[in-house]
This record gives C-alpha cells, sequence and structure tokens, in this order.
C-alpha cells in the first residue's frame, strides 16, 4: 500500500534550521500541516524555546517556523548542506 502526504515543505530563503520529521500523522494528513494531533508537544516546546505564545492555528505556526528561521518538512526539499537538520 502506498501512503500519500500531501504536507508541503515550509521554508523560506531565511530559513536556517531544518526540523525534518518522518511521517505525518493521520491528523496532521487531515490538517495538511505538520503536528496537528492535540497531545503532540511541538508547538508547546518551539514556542517556548522562542519565548513565543502558543501558536491557535495553522497560520500562527506557519508564522512562527519563519520568524525564527526555521523549515519544516517531512523529507529535505533542499540540499541537507543549506540547513543545520534535527530528526524529530
Amino acid at each position: 500500500m502506498t501512503e500519500i502526504h500531501p504536507i508541503p515543505p515550509l521554508y523560506s530563503k531565511n530559513s536556517e534550521i531544518l526540523i525534518l520529521g518522518s511521517f505525518p500523522s493521520v491528523k496532521s494528513r487531515e490538517n495538511e500541516f505538520f503536528y496537528a494531533h492535540p497531545q503532540n508537544r511541538f508547538w508547546k516546546v518551539l514556542s517556548a524555546v522562542f519565548n513565543s505564545p502558543m501558536p491557535q492555528n495553522t497560520d500562527e505556526k506557519k508564522e512562527l517556523v519563519l520568524k525564527n528561521k526555521l523549515a519544516v518538512c517531512r523529507k529535505s526539499p533542499v540540499k541537507a548542506g543549506l540547513f543545520r537538520i534535527y530528526m524529530v
């Protein structure tokens, strides 16, 4: 069976750190964005690391990522040498 993961990568020309996921959850695929399950601590931890308010929706999550020069993707969208890569 082939799994389809329609979530596009999120990065900008200013992104410096790539947070690379491996397999989006059903909830993430339903919401078409990363770490969407309500029990996932990703956004809580990320907001604490950057001393930012907890994002409440997808637009705020995207803003948090881009404002802090991050990129999120399920696989590398560009040459690996352009980012420091962290697997989650």
